[in-house]
């Protein structure tokens, strides 16, 4: 996460690396929700994005086909190619 957030910004974020970190950390940690007017905590499963994020980079750096357009929701994925 760290890097793709330093790689945005150019190694100069509007905020500490650190913060985000630890923020990310706490998010990470506490997955509670609300459904149905009851509160649950979830207690299995990570938070993919980060992970899918670094890997579709990759993917996309080394295609010699880009796309048009590559949009992600959570796991959905929506693209655009002229191929």
């Amino acid at each position: 996460m760290s890097n793709a957030y330093e790689t945005f910004y150019k190694n100069s974020p509007p905020i500490p690396t650190r913060f985000i970190r630890e923020m990310l950390q706490l998010i990470l940690k506490e997955k509670s929700f609300q459904f149905n007017g009851k509160h649950y905590l979830q207690t299995h499963g990570t938070a993919a994005n980060i992970f899918m994020s670094a890997i579709e980079t990759e993917i996309v750096r080394l295609s010699p086909n880009k796309p048009l357009v590559w949009k992600r929701y959570i796991d959905d994925v929506f693209s655009q190619w002229n191929k």
